[in-house]
């Protein structure tokens, strides 16, 4: 029988699990997120080993193919999918070890067990081209958007019920607040096409090394939407999740 995790618990507060295990088994998959700096990513590695409730034992995570540069001392936001919930602890790193292949020693503190509802919890990563076009502060149908205005072509690179994270190139007008979104997705082996009306919450510009650029990021959260709208986007998501926590 697989070894489980049970730190120790000090916080009683609402939204705290004190005295709950982990309850994580070899092979789970967890997503990992910078403490420090939440907007750099999310990464996906495998529960390899496990110590004493202690000590978590993990695959090495990649970025776009490549191994992520760990060092001693850098502290993770850990996140597990468990039924319809996600639990989420943080964790840091012990030790990098490269032989016979990459993995890494994470200390779990004792402390503060988080517990959140999937669908307000968890983005899963995406490549979707979607439109955005200006919509007025308060109305809620996205049908109803502002005439004559430019629409922008731009892509979502996570999502989940809530909300979404939008890349451009262009940068959208800086006193834009609330957009209609268009965006087309494949759920359960139909393509259906979606207008959302959506909040920008947040924004940033982003250099790309690469390409020598920069591109703009923004934070979006979707506001009320028809039923019919609600349904597909909440099977698109479950999907997504389960494709990314259980496909090899």
């Amino acid at each position: 029988m697989p070894a489980q995790i049970s730190p120790q618990q000090s916080d009683n507060r609402p939204g705290s699990a004190s005295g709950a295990n982990l309850n994580l088994k070899i092979e789970d998959v967890l997503q990992l997120q910078h403490l420090e700096d939440p907007e750099r990513g999310r990464y996906h590695v495998k529960v390899i080993g496990l110590y004493e409730g202690i000590e978590l034992i993990v695959t090495a995570p990649q970025a776009n193919g490549n191994l992520l540069l760990l060092r001693e001392g850098q502290q993770f936001i850990v996140r597990s999918l468990s039924g319809r919930q996600v639990v989420g602890f943080n964790a840091e790193v012990m030790k990098v070890y490269m032989n016979p292949y990459p993995y890494v020693h994470l200390r779990i503190p004792g402390g503060r067990l988080e517990h959140f509802d999937v669908r307000n919890a968890y983005r899963v990563d995406v490549s979707l081209i979607a439109a955005v076009k200006p919509l007025e502060k308060d109305l809620h149908d996205a049908s109803q958007v502002v005439d004559n205005q430019k629409i922008t072509t731009v892509s979502v690179v996570d999502i989940s019920t809530s909300g979404c994270q939008l890349r451009s190139s262009t940068e959208l007008d800086p006193q834009l607040t609330h957009i209609s979104l268009s965006v087309r997705i494949d759920v359960a082996q139909q393509v259906r096409t979606i207008q959302i009306p959506a909040e920008i919450c947040s924004a940033r510009e982003v250099y790309d090394e690469a390409k020598d650029s920069f591109y703009h990021l923004y934070g979006v959260k979707f506001e009320e939407m028809e039923d019919d709208k609600r349904l597909v986007l909440y099977c698109y998501v479950y999907e997504q999740i389960a494709l990314e926590m259980y496909s090899d």
